[in-house]
């Protein structure tokens, strides 16, 4: 179990891709430890800067959600099917075995990612714009796209913990693995955006 971990996306590890294409941000991967490919899942924010191919993750699941630009075209280059990535905090769900070819449309593209390993993990990914009751005993992430966010951890009788909430504006967000805490994600003003990942052991 882990308490909540604050990020902004200005103050996140930054890793150039080795093709020259674009750049990383993570935001978690879980277990930490050495071997980078290794994680159970992944939180990051990728920034797309040329067209190319995406790198393969086997037995992984993948969650791609456009957060600013015109987007991207994602093609399988073993099937031809393509989707276009192109409204902002709409997830898009596909095997990270796929050959996964992208074309820029229009200038670069910000994408927030989730991977799970299978079989062990699942993910859901979902545009927030009302009160959201976070899921106990699940992972997750929560990124701010639009308005302030209060996080707040409750306690049984349904009300906020003294020191257990905290606001987030836009670029901010937070992640927590296993919590068992009960939280809840109150928007503060009208038109908030906020993405939240759930993220949890898969049944059976």
């Amino acid at each position: 179990m882990s308490l909540p971990v604050y990020f902004h996306y200005d103050r996140l590890a930054v890793s150039r891709w080795r093709n020259g294409g674009g750049e990383t941000r993570q935001i978690a991967s879980l277990p930490t430890d050495d071997d980078a490919e290794a994680f159970a899942w992944r939180a990051s924010i990728a920034t797309i800067e040329q067209q190319g191919p995406f790198s393969r993750f086997p037995a992984t699941d993948r969650i791609i959600t456009l957060l600013s630009g015109d987007g991207v075209k994602l093609e399988r280059s073993d099937t031809g099917s393509c989707h276009a990535l192109t409204v902002v905090g709409e997830p898009w769900e596909f095997d990270g075995e796929w050959p996964i070819d992208t074309t820029l449309l229009g200038g670069t593209s910000l994408d927030f990612n989730i991977m799970t390993r299978r079989p062990a993990w699942q993910a859901k990914v979902r545009a927030a714009s009302s009160l959201q009751l976070l899921t106990a005993g699940h992972s997750g992430v929560v990124y701010v796209l639009k308005g302030s966010w209060r996080y707040d951890i409750v306690g049984q009788e349904g009300l906020p913990k003294v020191n257990g909430s905290r606001v987030l504006g836009p670029e901010e967000g937070l992640w927590w693995h296993l919590s068992n805490q009960y939280a809840s994600l109150v928007p503060q003003d009208e038109h908030c955006l906020a993405l939240w990942a759930d993220i949890f052991p898969a049944a059976g």
